[in-house]
């Protein structure tokens, strides 16, 4: 067997592995009541703003959850209250833009019905990316060592390969592993908060 028949073994048998993950974390999420996310999320963006990565933070890359992720209505809020400039991520094709967060009004439904900056919004440019004092990220699962398994589109991992500041990763205590299947390309994050 060669090196290249190895290596595409390993990696069928890697997506597998995060696809099995996938399915796991989705059940455990979907055990849980709308009012304990709203709760657990509601604990997480508390602990967030105790965080020195967070008051020293003046732009901050957040995002607008899905129904399974911890909700950051609580930071875009806190964020807005305190001066802070938030930028949310926009499906475009394969990748995230980024736009201002300039309001709710000035919100519409994007790829996979997430909430969204219009058009309108002021975009920040990937040359500018290195701007953003804080970047909080959704994923799937996570590990102590900054690990992440996001749904498995790559969004993520190509904006975190460009963007090279202080990441913070939050999600609910179930989504919290010992072990992840890693890639070359794989980021750590900084951070990860859970409730």
């Amino acid at each position: 067997m060669n090196q290249d028949t190895l290596r595409e073994i390993n990696q069928d048998t890697s997506r597998d592995k995060k696809q099995d993950i996938r399915r796991e974390i989705k059940q455990l999420i979907a055990q849980m009541t709308i009012a304990e996310r709203q709760s657990r999320s509601l604990n997480v963006c508390h602990k967030v703003l105790s965080c020195s990565e967070w008051t020293e933070a003046r732009e901050v890359l957040l995002y607008a959850a899905l129904p399974d992720e911890v909700e950051l209505s609580t930071l875009i809020d806190h964020a807005l209250s305190e001066g802070k400039r938030v930028w949310l991520p926009v499906v475009d094709g394969e990748k995230l833009r980024l736009r201002q967060f300039v309001g709710r009004q000035a919100l519409e439904k994007g790829a996979f019905h997430i909430d969204q900056p219009t058009a309108e919004a002021p975009e920040l440019p990937e040359t500018e990316f290195h701007k953003i004092d804080l970047a909080i990220v959704p994923g799937r699962a996570f590990t102590l060592r900054g690990e992440r398994l996001g749904r498995g589109r790559g969004y993520y991992d190509r904006l975190l390969a460009i963007y090279n500041g202080p990441t913070m990763g939050v999600g609910f205590s179930c989504q919290m592993l010992e072990t992840l299947p890693t890639e070359t390309w794989d980021k750590r994050l900084d951070k990860i908060i859970t409730a």
